[in-house]
């Protein structure tokens, strides 16, 4: 399984914006590429972490929980990467 930071990014960004429009206008990238990213996370660690609708996006139980642990270890890397430029 090789999950990268581009995964988490995208999936922290929809998950937090529960937009696919809005996380990608966040993240500077169109919507199809974000949507790929988050098909993969969701490919590669097996689980859905999103329910999605034509008209809304929500958490699953497992997108909740995985959230909660992904979140604050993506913000102490991206710390730990600024303090070490």
């Amino acid at each position: 399984m090789r999950i990268d930071l581009r995964h988490i990014e995208c999936f922290i960004a929809v998950a937090e914006e529960l937009h696919f429009r809005k996380a990608a206008a966040r993240l500077h990238i169109s919507q199809p590429p974000l949507s790929f990213h988050i098909r993969n996370l969701e490919n590669l660690i097996g689980v859905q972490l999103l329910n999605r609708t034509n008209r809304s996006v929500s958490l699953t139980s497992s997108g909740k929980f995985f959230l909660d642990k992904v979140r604050p270890a993506f913000d102490d890397l991206r710390a730990a990467i600024e303090m070490a430029s």
